[in-house]
């Protein structure tokens, strides 16, 4: 899939859920969902991302895929997080870092926080989010992972400075949205 043509690479993943679903390779289907999601979010298509991600989910479950699942869950929060549903955003975000936890998978886990962070500082809920993109700076620090790293304490300082100052938090998200709309 070429990047900066999101039509063709949504196009070609919904050829090719269809060919997993003709086979019956559930699996298959659940991987090329999470995908089809993520790319419909970078199309800005965050509604349609969000059911592409819920359908996913739903075969991932049923498959007890718990590593696949706990990414899925991952990306699931954060297409809800662009529809504004950031309760439910939260839950499958914490969900997703439980999963991952039992699975020691380390990035995932940073991932997750660094996500978490995000959707509790939209909620206002400041000194929770600072927690979480703390503990994630400190994983991606411990992998060796600057760039991921830096995102995370990019975004801690950030709600720091949101605490003393009251700006809204996350106004890149909104702007996006519109900018994609049009």
């Amino acid at each position: 899939m070429e990047t900066g043509r999101p039509d063709e690479g949504i196009s070609t993943l919904t050829q090719v859920i269809d060919i997993y679903r003709e086979r019956n390779d559930r699996h298959g289907e659940a991987v090329a969902l999470s995908n089809l999601g993520i790319a419909l979010r970078e199309a800005g298509r965050f509604d349609d991302a969000v059911v592409a991600h819920r359908q996913s989910l739903v075969l991932l479950r049923d498959l007890d895929d718990p590593q696949n699942r706990g990414a899925a869950l991952n990306m699931y929060g954060a297409a809800l997080q662009h529809v504004d549903r950031l309760d439910e955003a939260i839950t499958a975000h914490r969900e997703a870092l439980a999963v991952l936890t039992k699975l020691e998978d380390h990035h995932g886990i940073g991932g997750a926080l660094s996500n978490l962070g995000g959707a509790l500082a939209r909620t206002g809920s400041l000194d929770q989010a600072s927690a979480a993109f703390a503990a994630a700076v400190a994983i991606f620090r411990e992998l060796g992972d600057e760039y991921s790293e830096g995102l995370a304490q990019r975004n801690l300082e950030q709600v720091q400075r949101e605490r003393t100052t009251k700006r809204p938090w996350w106004p890149f998200g909104r702007r996006r949205a519109r900018r994609t709309e049009a």
